[in-house]
């Protein structure tokens, strides 16, 4: 009826416990072998002490989901427009239940770690979630504030705040031993703008673990969000992020890629890092693999290079394991790339692959396309990694000089002329008029001869033409 129900006990020991009514519903304890649903179709559904199902447990309210004990099922669906997950209650339990996933039906927006504070919307604190447990865990905003792809100022209909969670290592028992399972994934998804404002982490991680973000139309992650998968050896598993457009940077990086002239401006803007120096960057993980139906920009969180200088390896913005960072064009038109980043690697000087060196690294294909190198029909001839181009990454750190700086220097002082002298030293040469010998020479022999007459024989085998005159023919 109307005016709701409350109930001490409800047990259905053969079979489903359904409880439905028009006002807020209310059970302290029920027990059922194989599902049980609590809907309240105009009020809230408020769960006490002990709800287990065999089976599926749902809860359905048009106001708020509120939790007061232990709920468990073997699947749990809530769905709500808003959720109250008391210090004193656990959802789900691992090696029980298999998937918990959450549905904010509020028309406002949906928040999603932090405090939880305030009012207004659909609120999942990060103390809250961590009561939450299960091999996968879902949270989901249907339609409403949807914002606008890569537009500054735009309303988001999910903002992600401070968040830690963990997974189950192999072989970990326990109801509540992690969030989620050793192989589980964590889903966050909307039909709008998901922003990323706080420290999200999972930690005690392995290699099976996901991480996924999906959203219609823009994911946007600030300098202060941050997104990582951290293992006991460092980062791992995998983060997925879906949208048309994925973008990480400042405010207003943000607004000057929305008004840059092209693709070069805004791979420019990115390079520079307005704000404070975070290697680690936006994204961290063993492996990411974002795709996209329009663009994909990283701003650099590490060093700026000096301007007019090709040094690329101080640029930060993400950091990726083994696994590798992968780029899926999922739309029928090029997308545009501009991101800035790094990959472990022992090998590597300092332990990373950065600056140009990362470009081959990364994959770049289309949805059906290959697992690995890059399709070049796939994205933007501009694009860039590290401030680089992608398809001409032998060009990057190529600096010429400008060849008029010489001739645009300026002479501050003019100088008077100074004499010299003659540069080259010049023979003098004195004349002066022939005076004769003083004395006469001696002549010994009498002359006898001019010279070798064998020398002036005369050809009397030429032969005369008589039309030279000179010499005359003979």
């Amino acid at each position: 009826g109307g005016a709701g129900l409350s109930f001490t006990t409800a047990n259905a020991t053969g079979g489903s416990a359904i409880l439905t009514t028009a006002g807020a519903l209310s059970v302290d304890r029920s027990q059922a072998s194989a599902d049980a649903a609590f809907t309240s179709s105009g009020g809230g559904v408020t769960l006490g002490a002990s709800n287990v199902a065999g089976g599926a447990l749902g809860v359905t309210a048009a106001g708020t989901a509120t939790f007061n004990g232990v709920a468990t099922g073997a699947t749990m669906a809530i769905r709500s427009s808003d959720i109250a997950i008391a210090p004193t209650a656990q959802l789900g339990a691992q090696g029980t239940t298999s998937q918990l996933s959450f549905t904010s039906t509020n028309s406002g927006q949906t928040f999603i770690g932090g405090a939880a504070t305030g009012s207004g919307g659909y609120r999942l604190g990060d103390a809250e979630l961590q009561r939450a447990f299960a091999n996968g865990i879902s949270i989901a905003a249907v339609p409403g504030q949807q914002g606008a792809s890569v537009t500054p100022n735009a309303t988001p209909g999910v903002v992600l705040d401070t968040l830690t969670l963990t997974a189950a290592q192999n072989g970990q028992t326990g109801a509540t031993a992690a969030n989620i399972g050793a192989s589980g994934t964590l889903r966050i998804q909307t039909p709008g703008v998901l922003r990323v404002v706080g420290a999200v982490k999972l930690n005690n991680a392995n290699s099976g673990n996901r991480f996924e973000l999906a959203a219609d139309t823009a994911i946007e992650a600030q300098p202060t969000g941050s997104i990582a998968l951290n293992g006991a050896s460092g980062l791992i598993g995998t983060l997925a992020l879906n949208s048309a457009d994925v973008i990480a940077s400042s405010a207003q990086a943000l607004s000057d890629v929305a008004a840059a002239a092209n693709l070069k401006a805004a791979s420019d803007r990115l390079g520079i890092n307005d704000g404070a120096v975070n290697d680690e960057g936006y994204f961290g993980a063993g492996g990411i693999i974002v795709t996209i139906g329009n663009s994909l920009y990283i701003q650099n969180s590490g060093v700026s290079a000096p301007a007019g200088t090709s040094d690329f390896t101080g640029r930060r913005g993400f950091t990726v394991g083994d696994g590798g960072f992968t780029v899926v064009a999922a739309g029928t038109n090029r997308v545009k790339i501009a991101i800035n980043g790094r990959q472990v690697s022992t090998t590597a000087t300092g332990g990373f692959v950065t600056g140009v060196d990362l470009i081959p690294r990364v994959v770049i294909r289309t949805s059906t396309g290959q697992a690995t190198g890059q399709a070049t029909s796939a994205f933007d001839p501009l694009s860039t990694i590290n401030g680089c181009s992608i398809l001409n990454p032998d060009s990057c750190g190529v600096h010429f000089d400008d060849p008029g700086k010489v001739a645009r220097d300026v002479i501050e002082n003019e100088v008077e002329q100074m004499s010299i002298g003659q540069l080259l030293p010049v023979a003098l040469v004195e004349l002066k008029d022939f005076e004769g010998f003083a004395d006469q020479p001696l002549i010994d022999e009498p002359v006898t001869g001019a010279g070798n007459d064998d020398l002036y024989a005369i050809d009397d085998s030429q032969v005369c033409d008589a039309k030279r005159k000179d010499p005359p023919c003979k």
